[in-house]
């Protein structure tokens, strides 16, 4: 199978989204070649939003790591100082280390439309104010949007934009 540009992108969001398992680092490591040959840049802080989760994710799938990552051995599979906050870029870049070709990664799930009374339960549940229904609902209501953003769109190119640098 050979896999190309934005098909290759894609299928590595959909192994990042879908499942954080020993199958996606396969795919990284062996198929794409990017273990510890990757740098990856995010334009927000470590400690910004969801940041910090998604550099997590990032993290397992392609070994890229800020400070903490593995030293290496006798100077191969270096993992640390790969991974840069408050960069100046769009959204997240990934670099392969070998060629210094880039790509940015955008990602807007705005045009899958969110369900109003999602929006109602989140504030009861903030305010502590919703009983264990709605929590029920809620939950159901947030996987179903997931669901529609990660399978029932997963080609959309309005969700996720891929953008060589």
């Amino acid at each position: 199978m050979s896999l190309k540009g934005q098909d290759t992108v894609v299928l590595l969001l959909q192994e990042l989204t879908c499942s954080l398992t020993m199958r996606s680092r396969y795919f990284i490591h062996k198929v794409l070649l990017f273990g510890g040959d990757i740098s990856v840049d995010i334009a927000q802080g470590l400690e910004d939003d969801s940041t910090g989760v998604i550099s997590n994710v990032i993290s397992y799938i392609t070994g890229a790591t800020d400070k903490s990552g593995f030293k290496g051995l006798n100077g191969n599979f270096i993992r640390h100082s790969l991974m840069h906050f408050n960069q100046d870029i769009p959204a997240i870049r990934f670099t392969r280390l070998d060629t210094q070709t880039s790509i940015d990664l955008l990602y807007d799930p705005s045009s899958i439309a969110v369900e109003p009374k999602q929006m109602q339960i989140m504030k009861k549940i903030l305010a502590g104010n919703a009983d264990i229904e709605e929590k029920k609902l809620f939950a159901s209501l947030w996987q179903e949007r997931v669901e529609k953003i990660l399978i029932d769109n997963f080609d959309n190119g309005t969700i996720l934009k891929i953008k060589k640098v």
